[in-house]
């Protein structure tokens, strides 16, 4: 999934360039419900932004704190 998303594509006549951050939460130890895991996999995907985008991030508790 990431190679596919990370590459170049046309739009009329300009190519522009995908980037993908994503934030990773995991069942049932990073939430039991999808409100927790959607939250969670947040957290993760600022985590990765601040890392300084087009990166992945898995949630650790520690981040909660």
């Amino acid at each position: 999934m990431w190679t596919a998303l990370r590459r170049k594509i046309a739009v009329e006549g300009r190519e522009l360039y995908l980037t993908l951050s994503m934030g990773i939460a995991l069942f049932p130890q990073d939430g039991l419900d999808y409100q927790a895991l959607v939250r969670n996999a947040d957290t993760a995907l600022y985590r990765a932004k601040a890392a300084g985008r087009n990166g992945w991030q898995f949630f650790d508790s520690s981040m909660a704190r």
